[in-house]
């Protein structure tokens, strides 16, 4: 049976997004790929883009199909103004999600129940990086099997 990664359902529903691919293109990821000195994949400093991962604080509940938990999102810019282009991008489409929704990740269709904003934004500047970018967290229930499994 098929685990899906809540994350990964979340970056897919964020690249599938015709809103956020005109301002991200491809570049939305579970870690950033800025400092990949050589790769054609690499991102350059001054795109936006997007970073989704799991907040260190989350607990996910195991014993069921459903996974609980909470993601940090890094929207990344050449300036602080292009960095909140992309978050509030995420806020649109997330605030456009009818309810449930689904997203087709290599390992099946996760089904979303949700995902919501769960604390104000603030602008920063990566310290690693040296990029603006805006810091923001949501809360999410995705259930963890493919929706196939249970036809």
């Amino acid at each position: 049976m098929s685990m899906i990664d809540p994350i990964a359902a979340i970056l897919k529903l964020f690249s599938d997004n015709t809103n956020v691919r005109e301002i991200v293109g491809d570049r939305v990821a579970g870690k950033h790929k800025f400092a990949q000195a050589g790769s054609p994949n690499a991102w350059k400093t001054g795109e936006s883009c997007i970073v989704a991962k799991d907040d260190p604080g989350s607990v996910p509940d195991i014993d069921i199909g459903d996974h609980v938990g909470r993601v940090e999102l890094r929207c990344y810019g050449a300036t602080s103004a292009a960095a909140r282009k992309v978050y509030n991008t995420l806020i649109e489409l997330m605030r456009a999600i009818p309810g449930r929704t689904t997203a087709n990740t290599s390992n099946g269709t996760a089904l979303i129940y949700f995902l919501v904003m769960d604390a104000s934004p603030f602008t920063t500047v990566d310290p690693d990086l040296s990029i603006d970018m805006v810091v923001g967290y949501a809360r999410y229930r995705i259930h963890e099997y493919a929706l196939e499994e249970y036809h």
